[in-house]
């Protein structure tokens, strides 16, 4: 019965966090589509992140 009440728990944690991320997020796309500075910045990430993929990528190949 115990470990059914925790994960019951757990669950209805992670729904309020995914809720309240879900709020914040849903905020912050308004607030980015007003601001073009926030839409460089995201493209940017994106770009290093898919940037540091490929290095990753080619790190691998040439193992």
């Amino acid at each position: 019965m115990v470990p059914t009440i925790r994960s019951s728990r757990l669950l209805y944690t992670i729904v309020e966090e995914a809720k309240c991320l879900s709020n914040v997020f849903g905020h912050f796309l308004i607030i980015s589509m007003h601001c073009k500075w926030v839409q460089s910045l995201v493209k940017f990430c994106c770009t290093v992140k898919v940037a540091r993929k490929r290095s990753v990528a080619v790190g691998k190949e040439k193992r």
